[in-house]
Formats: C-alpha cells, structure tokens, sequence
C-alpha cells in the first residue's frame, strides 16, 4: 500500500483522539503479551480445594 501525504484542517478534538486511540492501541498490545506469557507460565488444569482456600484466604486478609 503506498502512503499520500496531505495537509488537512481538521478539528481540535480529532488529532487528540487519533493519538489516545493509538496509546489504547499500544496499551491493548502490552497486555495481550502479558496474558499469552501468564497463560503460558500457568499451572494445567484447576486448582486443587486446599488451593482454592489458600487464595481465597489471601484475598480476605487484603480486604
């Protein structure tokens, strides 16, 4: 695809949303990566009951 350039006037508002819907974009990227690198380090399966009970003890403690 060959790119043109050209000299626009356009609203104030719109060279703003491009360049915070392009962090959006970079940021959903990040995070992809983290959740595929999460996953991949993640144990197989469900954790057992006495797992279970552990996290959900953490959790309460940090309430």
């Amino acid at each position: 695809m060959k790119a043109v350039s050209k000299n626009l006037s356009v609203n104030p508002e719109l060279p703003e949303f491009s360049q915070a819907d392009t962090r959006v974009r970079a940021q959903n990227a990040a995070d992809v990566d983290f959740l595929k690198e999460a996953i991949r380090d993640a144990p197989v399966g469900d954790p057992s009951d006495e797992e279970m009970a552990d996290i959900y003890a953490s959790i309460k403690a940090r309430r």
